[in-house]
């Protein structure tokens, strides 16, 4: 069974068991990609950009109510 954008629903599950496996160690996890950023490697530096890029980006405007009948 699929969600209606075609992706199994086994993908939102194992998206939330990851965070939560994750969560405890964020600031560890954030604090050493920096430090390998700083420290010259690329994919810890472009993983770096990106995540500042999307945490400064405005949120996606709100979708308009449809009515359907």
């Amino acid at each position: 069974m699929a969600t209606p954008n075609g992706r199994p629903i086994a993908d939102k599950t194992i998206r939330r068991q990851l965070r939560q496996v994750l969560a405890p160690h964020a600031v560890q996890l954030a604090e050493k990609a920096l430090a390998r950023a700083l420290s010259g490697d690329a994919a810890a530096l472009q993983t770096c950009a990106e995540l500042l890029a999307l945490s400064m980006s405005p949120p996606p405007a709100p979708k308009a109510a449809t009515t359907e009948r």
